[in-house]
C-alpha cells in the first residue's frame, strides 16, 4: 500500500522510467534466471559424466592386474586418479570384497561398496562416489570404487553466475540508460502540453493551438484538446454575444414600471432595473453580484423557495412571494420568471418580474369574510343536488324495470306474426303467388328485426335494472364456434365472404352461461359479416393462460380512431346519418361488453381504417 502511493506522487518522467525499467529488468532477470539454471544444470551434468567415463577406463586398465593377482601394477593403474581433477581417493576389490589396491595407497577410510554387476552413481553430501564393475567377457572379476569431491564443481558454478551476474548488471544498467531516453520521447509532449496549458489558464487566450508531435496517442491528446479550445474559444464568443445582447435588454428594461431583476445560471443578480431599486431602497451596487435571496423574506415556505430555479428552468414560474426591503419590511408580490436564451437555444440567463400585490391581498382577505357563508350555501345545493340525482337514477331503475317486465307482453304478438308469416309462406293454407310470397318474405324480415331490436332493448333494460342472470354450466367453447359460424355462414354467403374458424386445441372446455357467449359471439360475427363486404372474416380460439381467447378478424371498413370510444357505448354507430349504409341499433357491442363484465371477461379491439378490425374476447376457464 506505501509502495503504491510512492508511486502514484511520483512525477510523470519518473513513473515512466520506473514502468519501463521494471519491464525490462523482469525480462532480462528471467531469462538470466533460465539460463543460469539450464547452465548449472549441464555443469553438474558434464562432472558426472566425465566422473564415470574416467571410472570405466580406470577399471578397464585394472582388469589384468586382477586377473593375473598383482597388487603392485593395480597400485600404479590407480595412482593415475591424481590426473583426474576432484577425485581423491580410490579403491579396487576383488570379487571377495577385500581390498586389492587403494589410491593414495595409505587409504584406510573410505566407506565400502556392495559388490555388484551394476555401475552405481551417488552423491553424498560434498562428495561423488562411484562403484565401477570390472568385466571379463561378462564374468565380473573385481570393483573399482572412487570418491570425488564437488569442490571444483562448485567453483565453475560460482564463475557462472559471477560472470552472468556482470553482465545482468551491465543490461540492466543500460535499460536504465534506454528507460530515460524512452521517457523523455514520452513525457516531453504531455509535459510541454501542461505548460501550455498552464499558460493559457492565465491569459485566457483560447484561440492559441498545439502542433501535434505525430499521430500516436499524445497526438490525439494534443488534437483533441484544440478541438477542447475551439469549443472554448466558441462558448466565450457566445457568452460574449449573450452579454451583450443582456446589456441591451437590460437598457430597455431600466425605465418599466414593474419590479425587473435579472440573474446568471448560478442565481446571483446581473441586472435590476430603477422601478425595483426605488422599491427595495436599494442602490445598483448593493445587488449586483449578489444572491437573488437578498431580496427574499425568511418566511416564504422552503418548498416553494426549492421549486422556483428548476422550474424556471423548465420554462417559468408563477406565484406569490413574500419579499423584504433594505429597511427590513415585507410585502407579498406576484412573481413571473422565464429564461433568456443565446442563438443555439441555449440558457444564459433568468429573468424575474414582479409587482406588489399588498392592495390585492387586502380585498382578497376582505372577500373572505364572505367565503364561509359561500361555502355553507354551496354545501346545501349541493345536498340537493344529490337528492335529484338519486330521484334520476331510481326513475331510469324504474324504467328499465319497466322494460324488462313487459319483455313478454312485447315479444309475444311478433312471434305470433313471425309464426303465422311462417305458415302462411309454406302453403299449408293454400297456394300463394309470387307477389304474396315477397310480402309476407318483407313482413316476417320486419317481424324478425324489430324482435331482435326489441331483444337488445329488453337486454340492456335488464343489464341495466340488475335483473340479468347468469346460468354458468361446464360446456365445450369449440361446439359454441363451431354452431355460431354454421348459423351465420349463410348471411356470409349471401355477400360471398369466407367465413373460417380455427380451434387450436380442438376441445376448450370452460364454465360459463353458454347461451350468453353464443349471443355474444353471433354479434360480434354479424357485426363483422354486415361491415365486410369483400375479402374474409375468421374466428380464432386459443388458451391464454387461464382464459380463453376467441378473435374474430374482418376486412371490412375498420374505425377510424376518433370512433373508437363510441363502440360500446348503447345506441351508438359509427356509421350515422340519414345515408348510412348498414342498419342496427347501437346495441350489439354495448350489450357484448356489458355481458363479459358480468361473465368476469373482457372485451378489445384494434383496427385500421379502410383495412379492417379484430375484436379479442377473453373468458376465463372457470366462473
Amino acid at each position: 500500500m506505501k509502495a503504491s502511493m510512492i508511486f502514484r506522487n511520483l512525477s510523470i518522467k519518473n513513473k515512466i522510467t520506473t514502468i519501463i525499467l521494471f519491464v525490462v529488468v523482469s525480462a532480462i532477470t528471467t531469462g538470466f534466471v533460465i539460463i543460469a539454471t539450464w547452465n548449472l544444470t549441464h555443469l553438474k551434468a558434464d562432472f558426472t559424466s566425465n566422473l564415470v567415463i574416467n571410472a570405466r577406463l580406470i577399471s578397464d586398465y585394472c582388469l589384468v592386474p586382477l586377473i593375473f593377482g598383482d597388487k603392485t601394477q593395480a597400485s600404479e593403474t590407480l595412482k593415475r586418479l591424481k590426473y583426474i581433477e576432484s577425485v581423491e581417493a580410490g579403491q579396487l576389490y576383488d570379487t571377495t570384497g577385500k581390498v586389492f589396491a587403494s589410491y593414495p595407497e595409505n587409504l584406510t577410510v573410505i566407506p565400502k561398496p556392495d559388490i555388484s554387476l551394476k555401475q552405481i552413481f551417488e552423491q553424498r553430501g560434498e562428495y561423488f562416489y562411484i562403484s565401477e564393475p570390472v568385466f571379463l567377457k561378462d564374468k565380473l572379476v573385481g570393483m573399482l570404487y572412487l570418491q570425488a569431491h564437488s569442490a571444483s564443481l562448485t567453483r565453475q558454478q560460482l564463475n557462472h553466475i559471477f560472470i552472468l551476474s556482470a553482465i545482468l548488471l551491465i543490461l540492466v544498467f543500460l535499460s536504465y540508460l534506454l528507460a530515460l531516453n524512452l521517457q523523455r520521447t514520452i513525457s516531453k509532449p504531455i509535459l510541454n502540453l501542461a505548460t501550455f496549458t498552464e499558460s493559457i489558464s492565465k491569459t485566457h487566450d483560447f484561440s492559441l493551438r498545439f502542433e501535434p508531435p505525430g499521430r500516436d496517442e499524445v497526438g490525439i491528446l494534443y488534437r483533441q484538446f484544440n478541438n477542447l479550445l475551439e469549443q472554448l474559444e466558441l462558448k466565450q464568443s457566445e457568452r460574449d454575444q449573450a452579454v451583450k445582447d443582456v446589456t441591451f435588454l437590460a437598457h430597455v428594461l431600466r425605465n418599466v414600471n414593474e419590479h425587473i431583476s435579472i440573474t446568471d445560471l448560478n442565481d446571483h443578480i446581473i441586472f435590476v432595473n430603477q422601478s425595483l431599486l426605488s422599491e427595495y431602497g436599494y442602490t445598483e451596487n448593493e445587488l449586483v453580484g449578489k444572491p437573488v435571496e437578498i431580496l427574499r423574506s425568511q418566511d416564504n415556505p422552503p418548498e416553494v423557495i426549492r421549486e422556483i430555479y428548476p422550474e424556471t428552468l423548465n420554462g417559468g414560474w408563477l406565484g406569490e412571494l413574500k419579499n423584504r426591503r433594505k429597511d427590513g419590511s415585507e410585502f407579498m408580490v406576484l412573481l413571473m420568471t422565464s429564461v433568456i436564451y443565446n442563438d443555439n437555444g441555449e440558457a444564459v440567463a433568468l429573468v424575474g418580474v414582479s409587482t406588489d400585490i399588498t392592495e390585492r391581498k387586502k380585498v382578497e382577505n376582505e372577500l373572505a369574510l364572505y367565503r364561509n357563508h359561500l361555502e355553507e350555501m354551496v354545501k346545501q345545493r349541493t345536498a340537493e343536488l344529490e337528492q335529484e340525482k338519486e330521484k334520476a337514477l331510481a326513475a331510469d331503475r324504474l324504467k328499465s324495470a319497466f322494460l324488462a317486465t313487459m319483455s313478454h307482453e312485447l315479444r309475444t304478438p311478433l312471434n305470433s306474426i313471425i309464426g303465422f308469416t311462417g305458415i302462411l309462406m309454406q302453403e299449408r293454407p293454400g297456394a300463394l303467388n309470387p307477389e304474396q310470397k315477397k310480402q309476407l318474405g318483407m313482413v316476417q324480415g320486419s317481424s324478425r328485426h324489430l324482435l331482435a331490436l326489441i331483444n337488445d332493448v329488453l337486454d340492456i333494460s335488464k343489464i341495466e335494472a340488475g335483473q340479468l342472470k347468469v346460468n354458468p354450466v361446464t360446456f365445450n367453447l369449440s361446439e359454441i364456434i363451431e354452431s355460431v359460424t354454421e348459423s351465420c355462414q349463410p348471411l356470409a354467403e349471401k355477400k360471398n365472404l369466407q367465413l373460417i374458424s380455427s380451434v387450436n386445441p380442438t376441445k376448450i372446455i370452460i364454465e360459463s352461461d353458454r347461451q350468453r357467449v353464443q349471443q355474444i359471439l353471433i354479434n360480434l360475427v354479424n357485426n363483422a359479416i354486415k361491415f365486410t363486404e369483400n375479402g374474409s372474416v375468421k374466428i380464432a380460439c386459443t388458451i391464454e393462460n387461464d382464459f380463453a381467447r376467441v378473435s374474430v378478424q374482418d376486412t371490412g371498413i375498420g374505425i377510424e380512431p376518433g370512433k373508437m370510444e363510441l363502440l360500446f357505448k348503447p345506441f351508438s354507430q359509427i356509421d350515422t346519418g340519414l345515408s348510412r349504409k348498414h342498419e342496427g341499433s347501437g346495441l350489439g357491442l354495448s350489450i357484448c361488453k356489458k355481458l363479459l363484465d358480468i361473465l368476469g371477461g373482457t372485451v378489445e379491439v384494434s383496427s385500421e381504417f379502410g383495412k379492417g378490425s379484430i375484436f379479442t374476447v377473453k373468458l376465463p376457464l372457470k366462473k
